[in-house]
């Protein structure tokens, strides 16, 4: 069977709760959260990698329509979708979206995901 594929980007703000969220879309991607094949909703082609179940700004203008910002709910609607797919909180994630070392979460982990 043949796949076809995309260049895919995503746009993320760069504050506080873009860098958690950040983190947390590392983790995602790294353990195949982030994208799948199947039907693009926007082309309906067959067979394309698309984004998976996880919601992604593509774009740094133009509002919800166009999957941009300005997105008031944005960062709480894609860290509740992480919640329901078991994503850790932030603040036991590095930089890199990976475990941070078992005494440090332990300190970190009930502040929750900021």
């Amino acid at each position: 069977m043949f796949f076809f594929s995309s260049l895919l980007s995503h746009a993320i703000i760069s504050n506080t709760d873009g860098q958690a969220l950040l983190k947390r879309l590392k983790y995602a991607f790294l353990h195949g959260l982030t994208f799948t094949v199947g039907t693009s909703i926007t082309t309906g082609a067959k067979n394309r990698c698309t984004w998976a179940s996880i919601h992604h700004k593509t774009d740094m203008w133009g509002g919800v329509q166009t999957h941009g910002y300005p997105d008031p709910d944005y960062f709480k609607n894609c860290n509740d979708e992480m919640d329901g797919l078991g994503v850790p909180p932030a603040n036991s994630l590095d930089e890199d979206g990976l475990f941070l070392t078992t005494q440090t979460t332990t300190q970190t982990v009930a502040s929750g995901h900021y």
